[in-house]
């Protein structure tokens, strides 16, 4: 008798089948197997390749291919004005699902994923961009986003670009900027302007704005006359000071250029700045990219526990309520003298510090010998951004370092201490170093006790106070 069961049905799936079908028509397309369209990506160089395919991972493909396109019925489709390297890959891409994306041709495969509508290999590059900016290739990813309209790749670009001003406007890139690009650097204001490793004075920093427009200007100076006008207009004249405005009225792009008016102007803006908030007032207002913090770095002491018979703090009154609005960095330190005990005496360490300001004050630590260790006084544009100290059983020897360049470092203002390599006083003497943190920081002012060591005075704790910037773009 037969069962009257009916047998629910089996299906078979095969988990090979997708990597043998795409591997499959990878190898068909390799070797032409099959293929139904050609594109000719370059005067002597074509591809064969299959529709289904192509128009399965394509927008611009599955619309031609479609009903509504004669070009799409042609054998051949031609794909001219792209990198023919780009295209290429993009093809393979579609096969295999892969592409290599590097730094120099991100910008040739996105022209082609955005033409060809391929949405994954658009964002991957986007994001390639994304994550690789930096002071090298901020302008070019600036461009890139401003052809597609990658609004948030446009504003991660320009916060590099602004952050490295100094640098990327003495480029090739940069002379070679759209000027509409250029005009929306200048409307920042974080603009950032580092020299030697420094942030000058407001009324000198405005100056390196300048110089990048006129770089571009005498660029291509048939075509960018016109522009300089605009330009000026969103550099910030009236922070420069009178003697610099006076020599920018006699520049020859200033006089050829005619523009001998908005100097001019520039002079009058800063005799009678009102702050009003008017457009000559914020015209005439710093670019307020910053703020200079103090910042106590750790304590250096001795070994050797001594009871402090003083303590002292170089520059109290200044420290941190001298930061103003004109020198950003207020009152710093000029020059300093250490003064170690004779070197026959006994123990063999710093005894005296003085310590010379901007504001012309001088202050005197401990005491002075006969014996200097080490003297250093800072030339223009010059500040200690580096202190090394030696200690053993007390403090035993201080070097200095500026931003200035020596021998392709920092300029060094190392101390004599004898037997400088271990033999100084206390059998664990170390070396350390301190630097301050943020950006373009530098010694404001020492902290430290003195006492006196088998009948000697002695420094024997040191702490160091740096100024620094943060950038106002820093979350």
């Amino acid at each position: 008798m037969k069962s009257s069961r009916v047998d629910s049905p089996y299906t078979a799936k095969d988990p090979s089948h997708g990597f043998f079908l795409w591997s499959g028509l990878t190898w068909m397309q390799k070797e032409e197997r099959f293929c139904d369209v050609t594109l000719k990506i370059g005067k002597d160089r074509k591809l064969r390749a299959h529709r289904a395919v192509l128009a399965l991972s394509s927008k611009y493909f599955e619309a031609l291919f479609g009903a509504n396109w004669v070009e799409g019925k042609s054998n051949e489709v031609e794909l001219l004005d792209f990198d023919e390297d780009a295209i290429t890959s993009l093809v393979r891409f579609v096969y295999s699902g892969t592409v290599d994306i590097t730094t120099d041709n991100v910008q040739y495969i996105l022209e082609v994923a955005n033409y060809l509508g391929i949405e994954f290999v658009q964002k991957e590059c986007i994001r390639f961009l994304e994550e690789n900016l930096n002071k090298n290739n901020c302008l070019n990813a600036l461009q890139i986003a401003d052809t597609f309209a990658f609004e948030y790749l446009r504003e991660e670009a320009k916060l590099v670009a602004v952050r490295y001003f100094t640098e990327i406007c003495m480029t090739q890139d940069f002379i070679h900027l759209p000027h509409h690009l250029l005009t929306e650097l200048l409307r920042e204001e974080s603009i950032c302007v580092v020299v030697d490793n420094l942030i000058p004075r407001a009324d000198k920093r405005e100056s390196v704005v300048l110089q990048a427009v006129f770089r571009y200007v005498q660029y291509d100076l048939g075509k960018r006359a016109d522009l300089l006008p605009k330009l000026l207009a969103l550099v910030r004249l009236p922070t420069l000071s009178k003697e610099h405005l006076q020599e920018v009225s006699k520049h020859s792009l200033i006089i050829g250029c005619r523009c001998e008016a908005i100097v001019e102007k520039a002079m009058t803006v800063k005799s009678n700045e009102t702050g009003d908030g008017s457009t000559d007032s914020n015209w005439a207002k710093r670019r307020d990219f910053a703020k200079c913090v103090v910042t106590w770095g750790r304590t250096f002491v001795g070994t050797q526990q001594i009871p402090s018979k003083k303590k002292f703090i170089t520059g109290r009154y200044f420290l941190e309520d001298s930061i103003d609005g004109v020198n950003d960095e207020g009152v710093y330190i000029t020059g300093i003298t250490v003064w170690r005990n004779f070197p026959t005496e006994e123990p063999r360490s710093i005894c005296g510090l003085e310590v010379f300001y901007s504001n012309n004050s001088r202050w005197l630590y401990g005491v002075k010998s006969g014996q200097k260790q080490n003297e250093i006084f800072l030339k223009e544009n010059e500040k200690i951004v580096k202190v090394e100290v030696q200690s053993g059983t007390l403090i035993n020897s201080l070097a200095f370092y500026t931003n200035k360049d020596s021998y392709g470092g920092l300029k060094s203002y190392r101390g004599f201490c004898p037997d400088y390599q271990g033999g100084c006083q206390g059998s664990h003497a170390t070396v350390r170093s301190q630097s301050p943190p943020g950006i373009c920081g530098f010694l404001a002012g020492v902290a430290g006790e003195t006492c006196e060591f088998q009948g000697q005075p002695c420094i024997t704790r040191l702490q160091f106070a740096w100024k620094t910037f943060v950038c106002n773009d820093v979350t």
